[in-house]
């Protein structure tokens, strides 16, 4: 893509200097542009993760989706199991009877999200956003660990489940 543009950049520099309709200013401001456009497409370099996924019942078992786009993904029935989706979007998801259970949500955003069925079971929730979820229960967040940043206001924080990792004695 770059390089489409920078030939099309060099085509139009030519043809406007040929014909002198090219000033001093014009072409300052020409090559303002091209900066502004290469800064722009230097930040963008992660092609975006299309909104409203069809995801339902997906192996997603220890995916690494660390800030993954999920707004308003069908996630109903899939195994998120030890998936790592700190700092994910998932706003407007739906959650059907997914399993989240040891899942790091950590910052994840569940805003306006449907989790009727879902399993928390030492989910890692500090810092995640469960506002105006749907379907969250009072059992769901006291399997969860830590504390959430945002709950709906019928649910409080949970009650300190153990999620120390398991331990075995090699003896």
């Amino acid at each position: 893509m770059p390089s489409k543009f920078l030939v099309s950049s060099v085509l139009i520099t030519l043809l406007s200097v040929s014909s002198g309709c090219l000033q001093a200013a014009d072409e300052k401001r020409v090559q303002e542009i091209m900066k502004q456009k290469q800064v722009y497409e230097d930040r963008s370099t992660r092609k975006p993760d299309p909104p409203g996924q069809m995801l339902a019942g997906k192996r997603l078992k220890k995916a690494k989706l660390k800030g993954a786009n999920l707004r308003q993904a069908m996630l109903a029935g899939a195994d998120l199991r030890d998936a790592d989706l700190e700092n994910a979007d998932l706003t407007g998801a739906m959650l059907l009877g997914a399993n989240l259970s040891g899942a790091n949500l950590v910052n994840a955003n569940f805003e306006n999200a449907n989790v009727l069925g879902a399993q928390l079971e030492r989910a890692h929730i500090d810092g995640t956003n469960f506002k105006n979820t749907a379907f969250l229960t009072q059992n769901q967040i006291d399997e969860a660990c830590e504390n959430p940043r945002a709950l709906p206001e019928e649910l409080k924080a949970p009650t300190g489940v153990n999620c120390q990792p398991t331990t075995t004695d090699p003896k």
